[in-house]
């Protein structure tokens, strides 16, 4: 195995233990937790986190693990997030691609509109089409949304860390092969 793929591999494995640590708490803290009302939902921006950090595939393979997870803790969404968090991982992964930088602020930005299109395709669709439809959920959505976005520091800081000690990791060893490549020049 080459050394991109270790580090790809402890990357990959990092990134897995701590959304774990962070769906523990999700479960265990945070559905307790009531802001304005409403518990926070930290999984689009985990979700957000990978797909924008490291791209759309492992956004999407991270928002699906991630939504089988939600869906197996909530005992109505049948597949619901699974869906919507494997589109919002893709697309968070497309959009810093090519539309957006690598930030803080456009993450949020981007989970912010991730998690208003899944809320409200949720409670305006979802709900409406399973008959399970209450329009007092409509003043839900951005409460829940602040609810969230206050704990996405600590999530952000967790993940850039991660990002950041293997993205200085990857542009050591390109600068290595660049400088022995410049040494067999000068010969």
């Amino acid at each position: 195995m080459t050394n991109e793929k270790k580090r790809n591999c402890v990357k990959y494995i990092c990134y897995g233990v701590l959304t774990f640590v962070f769906w523990i708490l999700q479960l265990k803290v945070l559905s307790g937790v009531r802001i304005f009302g409403e518990a926070p939902f930290i999984a689009v921006f985990l979700t957000t986190m990978i797909g924008g950090l490291e791209g759309s595939f492992p956004g999407a393979i991270a928002g699906y693990i991630i939504g089988m997870f939600a869906d197996a803790a909530s005992a109505y969404t049948e597949g619901f997030y699974a869906v919507a968090l494997l589109l919002t991982g893709f697309f968070s992964g497309v959009t810093t691609t090519y539309l957006l930088k690598k930030k803080y602020a456009s993450l949020v930005i981007i989970g912010s509109v991730a998690y208003l299109i899944m809320q409200f395709f949720f409670f305006f669709v979802y709900l409406f089409i399973t008959e399970r439809m209450e329009f007092s959920a409509i003043v839900s959505i951005p409460l829940g949304l602040v609810s969230t976005m206050i704990f996405t520091p600590p999530v952000f800081g967790a993940y850039w860390l991660i990002y950041r000690k293997f993205r200085i990791a990857e542009e050591n060893e390109e600068s290595a092969a660049a400088a022995r490549v410049r040494n067999l020049k000068g010969r």
